[in-house]
């Protein structure tokens, strides 16, 4: 309902910073800048919509971060035109790759200021504007300013003559370590005891059939093992059971509150929100979304934690950060799944190697962090320039 139009929550009253997101991934990057906007700017509240149940999940486990959410207003022009009388922002913000036409030009047309932080665009989406120029051009240079994330995305906008462009770096780098519950990470320790702990991290449909079984033979060398599944969508629950009991896997799934066994070699962790408990325990992580042509997950996460992280050729989504990761060896790339066996059994006995690999990614992360702090050095002064 809120998507077309009709509000949950009452405006608050005052100044109204308005944050676009997407989904997890968009809405989790935004919150360090909101808790430096509700330390800086204590008087203006924050307004954060995202399109994904998840999302929103996700976001009311936040507490720490002050803001209003609700699902984003479809693109449809007299939709756009009851959020903004209902909402009456005073500066919006669009996250990455939220470029909607009716949202964005009523913006203007209503002379709110608007931005575009971590801005990405993709080969296939600057191909599909080329096509119609013009009209990009004018969607386009409707911002007041575009905070890039890499230099590719840049030069694609340098060539619709986008005025007002800076490149600050990736705003994920400033994303904290994700938050853990202190007694579920106590009984899961007492779950697995002293075992050893492979992660496939937010995976994607057909991940869990390439993976599960090359983990599967490693569990004949190392008897130790567990595998632990964590889907992006957890509504994949069902279908992954079926395929693992298909396949005569010993498994456990904990949003049934199952108990892992000694005998249990995987476990599906189908909750949403708890990935912290898995990357925590996890001595090796394999990034899902990339052995699937979706385009990868967020590889930086897992640098707030002690493991190694591994992932396969599908991380454009994530490319300047992924080629980085590689220079910096601080992360390993497989061209396929079939690698993955060989790759994780010399982890697995050259421990100081898998070490190495972790410091490398936590080393890289904390470098990365500080070059985009020029972020909200951006957005501080564009605030008070524009929220008087």
């Amino acid at each position: 309902m809120e998507k077309i139009g009709f509000f949950s929550k009452k405006r608050p009253k005052g100044k109204l910073i308005w944050f676009n997101a997407s989904s997890i991934g968009e809405s989790l990057s935004v919150l360090p800048i909101i808790k430096k906007i509700n330390s800086n700017f204590p008087k203006y509240n924050v307004l954060v919509t995202t399109s994904t149940v998840s999302s929103f999940k996700i976001l009311q486990k936040r507490p720490s971060e002050k803001f209003v959410h609700q699902f984003s207003p479809l693109d449809i022009d007299f939709i756009a035109k009851k959020f903004y009388e209902y909402w009456a922002p005073d500066l919006i913000i669009f996250v990455e790759s939220e470029f909607w036409p009716n949202l964005i030009f009523r913006a203007k047309k209503n002379k709110i200021p608007s931005i575009v932080i971590n801005a990405r665009i993709s080969k296939k989406t600057y191909q599909k504007w080329n096509l119609i120029k013009k009209t990009t051009q004018k969607l386009l240079n409707s911002f007041n300013l575009f905070l890039v994330q890499d230099n590719e995305t840049q030069k694609m906008l340098n060539k619709f003559n986008i005025k007002n462009i800076k490149n600050v770096g990736n705003l994920k780098f400033l994303s904290q370590k994700l938050p853990i519950n202190k007694n579920e990470l106590l009984n899961l320790k007492k779950m697995i005891s002293k075992r050893r702990v492979i992660l496939l991290a937010s995976s994607h449909q057909g991940e869990e059939k390439l993976i599960v079984s090359k983990i599967k033979k490693l569990s004949k060398t190392f008897n130790d093992l567990l595998f632990i599944i964590v889907p992006r969508h957890v509504n994949r629950s069902s279908e992954i059971q079926n395929y693992l009991y298909s396949e005569k896997i010993n498994f456990k799934v904990r949003s049934k509150k199952e108990i892992i066994e000694k005998e249990t070699f995987c476990y599906l962790a189908d909750t949403i929100g708890e990935i912290s408990l898995f990357f925590y325990i996890a001595k090796i992580v394999i990034m899902g979304g990339s052995y699937v042509n979706h385009g990868g997950q967020n590889p930086i996460e897992p640098s707030h934690f002690n493991c190694a992280l591994i992932f396969g050729p599908y991380m454009q989504n994530f490319k300047r950060i992924t080629d980085n990761l590689l220079k910096n060896q601080a992360a390993i790339k497989t061209d396929s799944t079939t690698s993955i066996e060989e790759i994780i059994k010399d982890l697995m006995t050259n421990p100081k190697k898998m070490e190495k690999l972790s410091l490398n990614l936590n080393t890289f992360c904390l470098k990365e962090k500080q070059e985009a702090n020029a972020i909200w050095t951006e957005l501080n002064i564009f605030f008070k320039n524009h929220l008087k």
